[in-house]
């Protein structure tokens, strides 16, 4: 699994920020999960973010679709 954590000013092109990976078995709980983290550089600015979720099964062919979150604004440029 990869989650990629995007950015953009409003209106302006996604850009990727911080990336994680992780191999995921089946079953829930806190250790199946990867995570993103970046870090705010400018409180001012009003941003706009989402993650990006790209699973990869081993062993499977799998379609090139991803899955994205919902927007959040927040002023964390």
């Amino acid at each position: 699994m990869t989650i990629t954590l995007q950015s953009r000013k409003v209106g302006g092109v996604w850009t990727p920020r911080a990336t994680g990976q992780k191999v995921v078995y089946s079953g829930g709980g806190s250790a199946n999960r990867a995570a993103a983290r970046a870090v705010c550089a400018n409180l001012v600015e009003k941003v706009e973010w989402r993650s990006m979720i790209d699973v990869d099964l081993v062993g499977y062919d799998d379609a090139p679709t991803k899955t994205y979150s919902p927007v959040a604004s927040l002023y964390c440029g």
